[in-house]
């Protein structure tokens, strides 16, 4: 009788594997289906509704450059030390920024920053 040249001979331990992953797969067979639905709990501490209105909601989840402190400051990406005292002084010689554009008559602020920037700060009034 002639072999077939397509039948592989299955060695020791590709039988012992061929039966671990059959004995895998009649152990998840029985195990018991879980119970209800998945319900995802809310977090205590998040807002109650999301504001309509995007910029709204991103007020509530950035920080304001006019009324941030110095610390606050040097926490957002790109800001040290110095920007932050830059940006304290500016605002006590000339007030609130109006406008990004202002933000950027800054030594040391650029567009690249500004753009780093916007989705975790904000110029609030």
């Amino acid at each position: 009788m002639a072999k077939s040249r397509f039948r592989l001979p299955l060695r020791r331990l590709d039988r012992v594997l061929l039966v671990a992953a059959l004995l895998l797969c009649a152990g998840l067979l029985l195990l018991p289906a879980q119970e209800g639905p998945y319900v995802e709990t809310p977090f205590p501490d998040a807002p109650e509704a999301v504001p309509a209105d995007l910029d709204e909601f991103l007020k509530l989840s950035s920080t304001d450059i006019n009324t941030a402190d110095k610390e606050t400051l040097m926490a957002l990406p790109g800001i040290g030390e110095v920007l932050s005292e830059r940006i304290l002084q500016y605002r006590a010689e000339h007030g609130p920024f109006a406008d990004w554009e202002e933000f950027c008559k800054i030594q040391g602020i650029g567009e690249s920053l500004v753009e780093t920037l916007r989705p975790v700060a904000y110029l609030g009034n």
